[in-house]
């Protein structure tokens, strides 16, 4: 439908004939200064690209068992190639006595209703722990505050899996009780260098088959991965689990998480005296759980990292220990980590290598 009003533009007008009837003119080449602009963004998008990409990785799936997802491809996620990063073999022999690594105290550990549910995540057994459980001292900067535990294991008590290892010892099995800085949610805590405490304990087998702890029975009910049972009413505490071991020896370094992202925002605590566990619970574990895939849980641990320039301190005053600082700060510096569940925002680093980027891109 047409409005009867003359085309602005009536076919041909203001047009130069160029060429034989029946074919378009040939458009102009751009000229030196559209080329020159073009490649300078082309570059631009190219560096973007490398600076976003390991960024943009950090969400990819990862996996302990695959070589196509397993932890030595953890080097493109995150900061899993970062220079402090965990499990890490502890020398003792290397430790430095720290004095500023004294008892801690532990709020709620005594308490049998703490553990609020159980889940199979794919990677682990999580616990998640209810309010009101935390540390302080040892050391510690602050008040932490605990949000779960979690265990490593290897494929049977022959196989061992803690991620740790105690002069070139792996054992059976490892527990890590995860915290967080008070006040702060695990995501900002990611990037603080001082934001996650993470108590770690050795597992070994305990003279008596017996399962005092229940867990045995609930396993076969979070078989699969993303199950998980709420209330599971084990009525243990932390400090039954925790039963024998000298809660006054241990080692202290600042390190990572030990799955990606690998974040370098953790305070390492490991304990000298390995929890006692039957063989049977041991055992069960690799043996009832499964992946994503359907395939048995197993081998689920880091293999240990480079120590790089880092010291590990201990608590334990012995003949061979050298006497360090006192000051726990010493200990605990570390990179910023990036927030596994989000897109990260630029490091300062990373947002003034940019911007020289396009000065020198778009100079005149």
């Amino acid at each position: 439908m047409t409005s009867g009003l003359p085309h602005p533009h009536p076919p041909g007008a203001g047009m130069k004939a160029s060429g034989p009837p029946g074919k378009q003119p040939l458009a102009e080449p751009p000229g030196p200064k559209v080329r020159t602009t073009r490649v300078k963004m082309s570059l631009l998008l190219r560096c973007l690209l490398l600076l976003w990409l390991p960024a943009l990785q950090v969400s990819a799936d990862w996996c302990y068992n695959n070589a196509t997802c397993g932890p030595s491809t953890w080097v493109t996620l995150g900061m899993c190639n970062g220079t402090k990063q965990s499990p890490i073999n502890i020398n003792s022999s290397a430790a430095v006595y720290n004095a500023s690594l004294g008892a801690f105290s532990f709020t709620g550990y005594d308490n049998v209703s703490s553990m609020v549910s159980i889940t199979n995540n794919g990677h682990s057994v999580e616990v998640e722990l209810g309010e009101g459980v935390s540390i302080s001292g040892g050391g510690l900067p602050d008040n932490y505050v605990a949000l779960q535990f979690h265990f490593h294991w290897g494929n049977n008590v022959t196989n061992p899996g803690s991620e740790h290892r105690l002069d070139g010892m792996q054992f059976p099995m490892e527990l890590h009780i995860v915290h967080t800085r008070k006040g702060v949610n695990l995501t900002t805590a990611t990037s603080d260098p001082q934001g996650i405490a993470v108590l770690g304990f050795f597992i070994n087998v305990a003279p008596v088959n017996v399962d005092s702890t229940g867990l045995s029975n609930i396993l076969k009910n979070i078989s699969t991965t993303n199950s998980k049972i709420s209330n599971p009413g084990l009525h243990i505490s932390i400090n039954t689990l925790l039963s024998g071991v000298d809660l006054t020896q241990y080692f202290r370094y600042s390190g990572s998480l030990t799955t990606p992202n690998c974040s370098e925002s953790v305070i390492w605590t490991v304990f000298k005296n390995p929890i006692l566990l039957p063989s049977s619970l041991i055992n069960a574990l690799p043996a009832t759980l499964l992946n994503a895939q359907n395939v048995p849980l197993v081998n689920v641990f880091r293999p240990p990292q480079p120590l790089n320039s880092r010291q590990v301190m201990t608590s334990v005053k012995t003949a061979s220990t050298t006497t360090g600082p006192t000051s726990s700060s010493s200990t605990t510096k570390s990179s910023s980590g990036q927030d596994a569940t989000r897109l990260p925002s630029l490091s300062g680093l990373t947002a003034l290598t940019l911007a020289v980027l396009v000065s020198l891109l778009f100079r005149n």
